[in-house]
């Protein structure tokens, strides 16, 4: 829901250009959709439903092409509406339009693209054509699974003389010496490049205008670092500055008439400069509009900051007239949202603030209670804006800056409503409520939220967030370990970190949604991405990353991470794949991780059978599914190095449930897979392995080659992990590790870097001895990660630092601040059971784990070679809490002859008669009775090392954990302190 609620500056009044007015546009001819008229003629294979004014496109499954398009012939007068509007309210794959006017060869109006909204064409411009033609619009829907929403077509007169919008593939401005272009996103990147002779450049672009009814040249530029410049120049003579130079970013209108002398229709040029060496200026339109739409009716903030706290949004902002404000946003339960604003300084003299928002939907207005409702396909909301006044409708976002063609009712199921701010207000508080499918809930949750002061808002998140909070586990050491160079990065800082992670990580839970027929709770793989491509029901979830989210969740909600680990498993199709991804995911994994620190063997039987038949499956299709990715016969290198780890896991489970039959089959599936790496993705033993194979294809002809670029380095490296891997792969393995690892650079010398094949390939280091530089790297990934500012799926170095790249937030980025940080401290979390990792020179230490429902301490001494567990989950005896004589590097489990834990309250009695004595509920074979720490008592030595352990039978509750005294504050203390220190920055919506 982009530009869902926005604050602006401007002209107070009606808007100065009317749509209610007959007279304000000319129409040729309009489509709305009311019906499907059989005007239009459907190609084979594209199929159209008509449902509430939405014309419905979508490419059916036996299409024989995968780009139908339906076309309807019209006649217009393009003298008087030259101008060509489809209104797309969604577009699911690619849409193109295209005229003919009776030639051999239609003439593409716009190739293919995913972009939504209202898009206008200048017909005459791109044709040629004037006066009366006929002629035949084609709209094509492009895509096996393409789906496109059309509100209406429209032939109408023009607003513009002129409009660059950049939502073309093929830039039309000749580009200067020494400039760098791109085209995304509806914007033109401008950029000085190195090898500019001058230092500035220009794009330029000639137009011809009736200067008499467009005077006015508008110019949207949203960022400027550098400066720049305006000209126009019609061929006879000197250039004339419009704007002889800027650093300013924003909207801005010249009367190119005024400035110039011109009248009547012109034919010029407008050149555009960027103004010194790196300079970038993104450009997001050029019009040349009429005196009434130049004068900039609305504006957004000149200067604005936001300031994030896990409970709430906090803002400041002063808009180019003088006015001022700030205030916050905040949640209200699940369903609402407040924003309350203070007016530092008011508006100057006939101007207002004024409220807008993006809508897609049918939409109402309650003038008197102060409320606009929205019902769209999927979702309905209302916005609670009490004393609200003058609410107009505009088609654009443009239009709105522009003051119009505006309407006092909607015209349409997709555009911009705005609404006044009371000129008397000195505070504002306004509400915002969703609901699936009720109205009238909405507006309850809006007209609510508008009454709820954002201090008791906020007061009711603190709460909530502090007892979230006390089961995160807490590190004692935040420091930066292996590593020379810090980049800057303090303490504070990287605690900071480690905390917004855990946030991160709650707040991607989300409830049950019925809506959807799902009744599991799913950890997305980072809620503000809208990733939303998993299977059905779990669309948010991406098995790779929720698969690991899961395992970090289970130590402060074990039962939200059952849940949503069960949820993704009941989607198991009985061929056992899951829909949505196929991709490298550690699900037994994390099941085996929910199952040690929880105890709870009926959760992970729940599950069983569907897990079993999903490493089958997987086994038999190693390989990234994903989208149109689809490569049948290709075995990837990474997804078998973690479907082999993945297997070992599935095989304790196994032991654990006693299914006897399966562990046979699962260690033949693994000496199938091993032998399979052994011999598939290397040429040679003494050089770099390939990445993938593909059987009886040697160049691996469908991806272009078996051997990944440097993006590909650490997801080779991660073979490092396998177990039982042979000493001459490992040592190529290694060999390759050391060619591109690089202790000063950024991310150690990797690019590409995920947290799947970092952990991986720096557990394998661990593993074979080389602790300091699977220090090192995660280290170094641990700094870069931060100071990039965002939990991202993966990160680049860059020559400006290192750079997030694809999702972003993602769970992967918040594991590999978690888990880095828990390593610093000495502790391992992927084996299961806590094991301590006595990493060089770490004398930190994890307290306040909920280990099998009580608290588990954990602390390292690297130069004592000492390690220790503590707490009521262990048993209390010297022998037991602290391990001595450990080797830096090595890997200890927590001795299962020391836990001191109790049995579940919710299993049967083990004094019960009925129930045999040493039986577990779900095994009923007997199993062996856990010793008293008397007979526990005794040395333990340096012996337990590393390797998955089984956890001993029966399930035990969670009852909480204790927490430090004040680490609750230190803990929101440290989010907020980071906060300021890092300047993380979460665009808010200010205009």
């Amino acid at each position: 829901m982009p530009r869902f609620l926005e604050l602006y500056e401007g002209v107070s009044g009606e808007p100065p250009v009317l749509a209610d007015d007959p007279d304000a546009i000319e129409i040729g001819f309009a489509d709305e959709f009311e019906e499907l008229s059989q005007e239009w003629v459907l190609e084979p294979g594209l199929g159209v439903t008509v449902d509430d004014g939405v014309a419905l496109l979508e490419v059916l499954p036996d299409s024989p092409v995968p780009w139908p398009a339906m076309a309807r012939e019209i006649t217009v007068d393009v003298d008087v509406t030259p101008v060509l509007r489809v209104a797309l309210p969604s577009v699911s794959g690619q849409w193109a339009l295209k005229l003919n006017d009776g030639g051999a060869v239609d003439i593409d109006v716009q190739p293919g693209s995913s972009a939504g909204g209202v898009h206008s064409f200048d017909i005459a411009a791109l044709t040629g054509w004037s006066g009366e033609q006929t002629f035949s619009i084609k709209l094509f829907a492009v895509g096996g699974d393409a789906s496109i929403a059309v509100e209406s077509v429209r032939v109408q007169g023009q607003q513009a003389g002129f409009v660059d919008n950049f939502s073309s593939e093929t830039l039309e401005w000749d580009v200067g010496q020494g400039l760098e272009t791109v085209l995304a996103d509806g914007t033109l990147r401008i950029t000085v490049g190195p090898d500019s002779a001058h230092g500035f450049g220009a794009v330029q672009r000639g137009v011809d205008v009736d200067l008499d009814a467009f005077p006015v040249l508008r110019l949207a530029l949203p960022s400027v670092d550098g400066d720049w410049a305006l000209k126009v120049n019609n061929g006879s003579g000197d250039d004339v500055d419009l704007e002889p130079g800027s650093n300013a970013s924003g909207v801005f209108s010249f009367d190119v008439s005024a400035a110039t002398g011109w009248s009547g229709s012109q034919s010029f040029t407008i050149k555009l400069f960027a103004v010194g060496g790196g300079a970038e200026i993104v450009v997001d339109s050029v019009r040349l509009v009429s005196a009434s739409q130049g004068q900039e009716w609305v504006r957004g903030a000149a200067e604005y900051e936001n300031f994030w706290s896990p409970a709430s949004l906090d803002f400041s902002a002063t808009y180019p007239g003088g006015a001022a404000v700030s205030g916050a946003d905040a949640m209200v339960g699940l369903d609402s949202v407040v924003r309350e604003f203070e007016i530092d300084q008011a508006p100057g003299e006939g101007e207002v603030l004024r409220v807008a928002g993006s809508f897609v939907g049918a939409v109402e207005v309650d003038a008197d209670a102060g409320v606009i409702t929205v019902a769209g396909d999927h979702v309905r909301y209302a916005v609670a804006i009490p004393g609200m006044e003058d609410v107009y409708f505009f088609e654009s976002i443009e239009e709105l800056e522009a003051g119009g063609p505006a309407s006092s009712e909607p015209t349409s199921r997709m555009g911009v409503w705005a609404a006044a701010v009371p000129e008397s207000a000195s505070q504002v508080r306004i509400g915002a409520g969703f609901s699936v499918d009720d109205n009238a809930q909405a507006v309850a949750r809006a007209q609510a939220a508008a009454a709820t002061p954002i201090a008791d808002a906020r007061a009711e998140l603190v709460s909530f967030w502090a007892d979230a909070l006390a089961g995160v586990p807490h590190p004692q050491d935040f420091s930066l370990l292996g590593v020379a160079d810090d980049g800057g990065l303090s303490d504070d800082q990287v605690r900071s970190a480690y905390y917004r992670a855990f946030v991160a990580l709650y707040s991607n839970v989300l409830p049950p949604q019925p809506e959807t027929g799902f009744a599991y709770r799913t950890v997305a793989t980072g809620k503000p991405s809208m990733w939303n491509h998993g299977a059905p029901g779990a669309q948010s979830a991406a098995a790779w990353e929720s698969f690991i989210g899961v395992q970090f969740l289970a130590y402060v909600d074990p039962e939200a991470a059952w849940d949503s680990f069960n949820g993704l498993m009941s989607l198991v199709d009985e061929d056992g794949s899951l829909a949505g991804e196929s991709l490298p995911s550690r699900k037994a994994q994390a099941a085996w991780v929910l199952y040690a620190m929880t105890g709870q063997s009926q959760e992970l039987a729940y599950s069983y059978d569907a897990l079993i038949r999903l490493l089958q499956w997987q086994a038999d299709n190693p390989r990234w599914i994903y989208g149109a990715y689809d490569n049948p016969g290709e075995r990837d290198s990474e997804f078998v190095t973690t479907l082999i780890i993945d297997i070992d896991y599935g095989i304790q489970i196994a032991e654990v449930l006693g299914h006897d039959d399966d562990i046979d089959m699962l260690n033949d599936l693994r000496e199938e897979l091993l032998t399979g790496y052994h011999h598939h993705y290397w040429d040679t033993l003494d050089g770099k392995p390939a990445r993938w194979y593909f059987p009886g294809d040697p160049a691996c002809t469908p991806i272009g080659g078996c051997y990944g670029d440097d993006l590909h380095d650490l997801q080779t490296t991660s073979s490092l992990h396998i177990p039982d891997l042979d000493a001459v792969r490992r040592q190529a393995l290694e060999a390759h590790f050391d060619s591109v690892f690089a202790p000063g650079t950024q991310l150690a010398g990797f690019a590409g870097v995920k947290y799947t094949s970092l952990s991986h390939t720096a557990y394998g280091l661990f593993d074979h001895g080389r602790s300091q530089d699977a220090q090192t790297l995660i280290n170094s990934v641990l700094r870069d990660s931060i100071a990039s500012g965002s939990f991202a799926e993966a990160y680049n170095p860059s020559e400006d630092g290192p750079v997030p790249v694809g999702v972003r937030p993602s769970i992967f980025g918040l594991a590999t601040v978690i888990d880095a940080v828990w390593l610093n401290n000495g502790y391992r979390m992927d084996l299961g059971d806590p094991h301590a990792l006595l990493a060089p020179a770490a004398t930190g230490g994890l307290h306040g784990i909920t280990y099998r429902g009580q608290t588990l301490n954990t602390d390292v001494n690297a130069a004592a070679g000492e390690v220790t567990f503590s707490g009521p989950a262990v048993a209390a005896t010297q022998e037991c809490n602290t391990i001595t004589g450990v080797q830096v590097g090595t890997t200890i489990a927590l001795p299962t002859q020391c836990e001191g834990t109790d049995p579940d309250p919710v299993d049967p009695d083990p004094t019960d008669p009925a129930q045999p004595e040493g039986t577990d509920p779900i095994d009923p074979e007997p199993i062996e009775p856990e010793r008293t720490q008397q007979e526990a008592a005794g040395s333990v030595s340096a012996d337990q090392v590393s390797g998955p352990v089984a956890a001993p039978g029966g399930d035990l509750a969670q009852t909480g954990s204790a927490v430090e005294p004040g680490v609750i504050g230190a803990a929101l203390g440290a989010l907020l302190i980071g906060g300021v220190l890092l300047g993380l920055r979460r665009q808010l919506s200010l205009g």
